[in-house]
């Protein structure tokens, strides 16, 4: 829930006490929205949540950064499991992938997939992720299951036929039914894209009913990027 609303749960300092720090809900160091919501809480009222605070010994407060970061990897498959059933309802969908670099330059692949949804509303076009996950270091893991964990090999292994490998272990892990697959979008990079050697081809060799297509929110963005610097 947090993820989905793009809140951070953590702060920069999370082992702080809750205890001793005074009436106000903001505090001079970050220690996080969780942290702020308990005092919030304690601030409305909340007896027995303030006698865990007051009176709980360290380990029992379960509000230390290990505890919420439990939660989060909770809430995380929380979503990603309702999300995977909403899309194995769908008769059809596709599957979405592309690449981002974070502030720690590390390239994390994200993996939405887009289907029609019947809400109480009626029918809806909905895309939403399945997955997440560091390329390097889940490739790296696939190079030392096959005994080639030097980063020069796997630098070398670093193509589109094992791009296409790790999306199908990562969809297959998710639980998505695969035979529904009738689409895939990713941008025109070769690695991925191409249908001889990129990870659509890879993809679509297993289940030929997923088609690749360029991205139309790629192309919307090469478009505005084109039109500016006319």
């Amino acid at each position: 829930m947090f993820w989905y609303w793009n809140i951070p749960l953590r702060g920069q300092q999370d082992d702080g006490k809750l205890d001793n720090q005074g009436p106000n809900i903001v505090e001079p160091e970050n220690d996080g929205n969780f942290s702020h919501l308990l005092r919030y809480r304690v601030q409305g009222g909340d007896s027995l949540l303030q006698r865990l605070v007051d009176t709980a010994p360290g380990n029992a407060k379960y509000t230390s950064k290990q505890i919420q970061n439990e939660l989060i990897g909770t809430i995380g498959k929380l979503i990603r499991s309702e999300t995977v059933r909403k899309v194995n309802t769908a008769r059809v969908w596709c599957l979405i992938a592309d690449e981002s670099t974070d502030r720690q330059t590390r390239k994390l692949m994200v993996v939405p997939c887009r289907y029609v949804y019947k809400s109480e509303k009626g029918y809806v076009i909905r895309e939403d992720p399945v997955a997440i996950f560091d390329t390097f270091q889940t490739l790296l893991g696939l190079s030392e299951d096959e005994e080639t964990n030097t980063t020069q090999n796997f630098e070398e292994r670093l193509d589109g036929k094992i791009l296409g490998r790790l999306l199908l272990s990562e969809i297959t892990k998710s639980g998505l039914d695969m035979t529904k697959c009738i689409g895939q979008g990713y941008d025109k990079a070769a690695s991925i894209s191409s249908l001889v050697n990129g990870a659509a081809g890879e993809i679509k060799r297993s289940y030929q009913l997923a088609d690749y297509f360029h991205c139309v929110s790629h192309a919307t963005n090469l478009s505005c990027s084109k039109i500016v610097s006319v």
